[in-house]
C-alpha cells in the first residue's frame, strides 16, 4: 500500500496545485530516498501534510533560484550587446533609413527616415529628414531642405533652414529660416527668419525677421525681443505678425498685430496694431495704431 506521503502528494497533483514535471520529480525522489534506507525511520513529530508542502516548497525554491540565475546571465549578455551598439557613427547617401538608439555622428545626404528616439553627438543631415521620434543632440543639430519631427528636439545649438516642422525645440542657440512650424521654441538666443507658426516662443534674447507670408504666434516672451519684416521695393514691409501676446524688458517691433505689448522700453515702429500697450518708456511710430497706452 501506498503510504501517506504519496497519497498526499497525488492529491495536490489532482487539485492542480503541483504540475506533472514537478509531482514526478518529488515521487521518484522520495522513492529513492526510501529504498535507500537500511531501517525503519523513527516516526515523525509533524504531520504528513507539512512534510508534503516543505518537501515541495524546497523543490520550487531551487528551481526558481536556477531560474533567476540563468537571467541574469541573459540581462548581462544584453547589457553587453546594447553597449557594443552604442557611441557609433551612421553616414549614408541616397534614402536611408535608421533605428532608434544612440550615436555619435549622424551624416546624411538626400532622404533620411528615424524610426523612433535617437541621442547623438552631432547630426548633419542635407535633403529630407523625417523622425517618428524625438531627438536629443549633446552639441549641434544641422538641416538644410525639409525636416519633420514628429516628437521634440533637444539640443545645443540647432540650425535648419527650408521647411522644419516639429512639437517643441529646446536650446541654448536656435536659428531657423524659412518655414516654421512648431508648438513651443525656447532657447538663450532665439534667431528665426521668414515664416513663423507657434503657440509659445521663450528666450532671453528673441529676433524675428518676418518674410511675405503673415506669421502667428500665442505668446513670446523674452528679454530682449526685435520683430522686423523684410524690405521690398521702396522699403515697403512685406511681412506681418499677428500674436495675442508679447512681454519681455526692451522691444522693438514693426508690422505686428498684438493684443498686448508690455515691456520696460518699448519702440513700436510702422505697421503695427496694438490693443494695449505697457511700458515705462514708449516710442509710437505715426504709421501704427495703438488703442490703449498704460505707462508704468
Amino acid at each position: 500500500m501506498e503510504d501517506e506521503f504519496i497519497n498526499k502528494l497525488r492529491e495536490k497533483y489532482e487539485k492542480g496545485e503541483i504540475s506533472r514535471e514537478t509531482y514526478e520529480d518529488i515521487l521518484k525522489r522520495y522513492l529513492e530516498e526510501r529504498n535507500e534506507k537500511i531501517q525503519e525511520e523513527p516516526e515523525k513529530s509533524e504531520s504528513e501534510e507539512k512534510d508534503v508542502a516543505d518537501f515541495v516548497e524546497k523543490t520550487i525554491e531551487t528551481a526558481m533560484k536556477s531560474v533567476d540565475m540563468a537571467m541574469k546571465e541573459v540581462d548581462m549578455e544584453l547589457k553587453k550587446e546594447f553597449s557594443s551598439k552604442e557611441g557609433r557613427n551612421y553616414k549614408c547617401a541616397g534614402s536611408c533609413v535608421l533605428g532608434p538608439g544612440r550615436y555619435d555622428y549622424i551624416s546624411a545626404s538626400g532622404s533620411l527616415m528615424i524610426t523612433g528616439d535617437v541621442i547623438a553627438e552631432r547630426i548633419s543631415v542635407s535633403g529630407a529628414l523625417k523622425s517618428e521620434g524625438s531627438i536629443k543632440v549633446k552639441t549641434s543639430l544641422r538641416c538644410a531642405g525639409a525636416t519633420k519631427i514628429n516628437g521634440d528636439v533637444i539640443v545645443e545649438s540647432i540650425s535648419a533652414a527650408g521647411v522644419f516642422r516639429a512639437k517643441k525645440v529646446f536650446g541654448e542657440t536656435v536659428k531657423l529660416s524659412g518655414a516654421i512650424d512648431v508648438e513651443k521654441i525656447k532657447g538663450e538666443s532665439v534667431q528665426i527668419g521668414g515664416f513663423v507658426s507657434a503657440e509659445y516662443i521663450y528666450g532671453e534674447e528673441i529676433r524675428i525677421k518676418l518674410s511675405k507670408k503673415k506669421s502667428r504666434v500665442e505668446e513670446i516672451h523674452g528679454e530682449e525681443i526685435e520683430i522686423e519684416c523684410e524690405r521690398g521695393f521702396f522699403r515697403k514691409c512685406s511681412g506681418r505678425l499677428e500674436a495675442k501676446r508679447i512681454e519681455g524688458e526692451e522691444i522693438r517691433i514693426e508690422s505686428v498685430i498684438a493684443d498686448v505689448v508690455e515691456g520696460e522700453s518699448v519702440i513700436v515702429g510702422d505697421g503695427c496694431v496694438i490693443g494695449r500697450l505697457e511700458a515705462e518708456d514708449m516710442k509710437i511710430s505715426k504709421n501704427s495704431k495703438v488703442k490703449e497706452v498704460v505707462r508704468k
